[in-house]
């Protein structure tokens, strides 16, 4: 993807959304922030309009680095462009919350504001991840009533 992304873009062509969102997902896996703002910040440049997979995949890398000011940006551009968050964006937030306790707050307030439904089978899955890691860290820390 990654030469075919520079091979259009010497030639002055933009990629497509789909070429971006593959270089993007490659960078969440490596859990690089950074360069996955640089090829966001390429996509702006050329002027293609993000899609969904676009804001979970930023979401998640920012959620990975606990960039909470980042994620609401994105939040606001999603509205902006009239795309609603959904069940894999929040999942992808909760799926980060045991690094952050704001992330838990912003996937509620997402959850809430949109209203997903907590009862898609993905979400459940990583909120009892995450329910389970609060009560054992609680129990470790002898942290509960």
């Amino acid at each position: 993807a990654m030469k075919m992304f520079w091979r259009m873009y010497d030639a002055g062509h933009s990629p497509p959304v789909k070429i971006y969102n593959t270089l993007l997902g490659g960078f969440v896996g490596l859990n690089n922030a950074l360069e996955a703002f640089r090829i966001y910040s390429m996509m702006k440049h050329f002027k293609v309009t993000p899609n969904l997979i676009t804001y979970i995949l930023l979401v998640d890398v920012c959620g990975q680095k606990k960039l909470c000011l980042e994620i609401s940006t994105f939040l606001m551009e999603m509205k902006y462009f009239g795309i609603a968050p959904t069940a894999a964006l929040v999942a992808g937030l909760v799926r980060n919350a045991p690094r952050s306790d704001e992330l838990m707050q912003i996937a509620l307030r997402v959850t809430r504001e949109n209203n997903i439904s907590i009862n898609d089978p993905n979400l459940l899955k990583v909120l009892s991840a995450y329910f389970i890691y609060k009560i054992e860290r609680a129990k470790k820390n002898k942290d509960y009533v």
